[in-house]
């Protein structure tokens, strides 16, 4: 008796679960902006960012999460050299953001191998972490290139779809253009029958009654 109850059991837990395990994760989308605070946003390639791990004591604290650099120098007793975190600064440092780890294997940008409960949660901690927490001043190189390419595509893309609008309006037109012209054909077909018809009349037409029809 327990077992079937136990299979009931573990299939309404399983139905319950099936959206969650087959939605699949939308990670949120990032908006560049152009100027940041007035100024122009900056760029960073992995050697600029570098510079701001902590090292010289001059420079701020930056740390980017999902190709977004932020100004961490305020968490400096986190994020500073010698600190816990020190790690996670100078760099895109997202996967280690979103699986929680410091491993140098993990410091780096990539997560495409992540699960989606991992991407939802690196979501969360770049809201309501970094986003609320820090200010940005700027974004990785490979996040512009990133949105640069899928804009580029985006816009081959319209085009196409415009072009093959056009192709099918002009298509559109010439089959238009066919049939009246065909329309015509038939209606200087029909003329030149009638007209036909009208001189084989005139012609078998005897003189005598053309010559009343003129008097009249």
């Amino acid at each position: 008796m327990a077992a079937p109850m136990m299979t009931q059991f573990l299939s309404v837990i399983f139905c319950l679960l099936i959206p969650v395990l087959c939605d699949k994760y939308k990670p949120i989308e990032i908006e560049l902006q152009s100027e940041i605070n007035g100024e122009p946003a900056r760029i960073f390639t992995a050697d600029e960012i570098r510079k701001y791990d902590g090292s010289d004591p001059k420079k701020p604290l930056y740390m980017g999460v999902r190709g977004v650099v932020f100004d961490v120098s305020d968490g400096k007793g986190f994020y500073g050299k010698g600190s816990e975190y020190n790690a996670l600064v100078g760099k895109d440092a997202t996967r280690a953001v979103a699986i929680w780890s410091l491993e140098p294997q993990d410091l780096v940008p990539d997560v495409n191998d992540l699960p989606d409960f991992k991407l939802k949660m690196l979501d969360e901690t770049f809201q309501e972490t970094y986003m609320k927490k820090y200010p940005v001043i700027g974004y990785m190189d490979y996040l512009v290139e990133h949105k640069q390419f899928v804009k580029t595509a985006n816009y081959k893309e319209n085009t196409r779809s415009l072009e093959n609008k056009d192709d099918r309006n002009s298509d559109k037109t010439e089959h238009k253009l066919h049939k009246e012209s065909l329309q015509s054909d038939k209606q200087n077909d029909s003329l030149d029958t009638v007209r036909k018809a009208s001189d084989e009349v005139f012609k078998n037409t005897p003189q005598t009654v053309l010559a009343e029809h003129e008097e009249l």
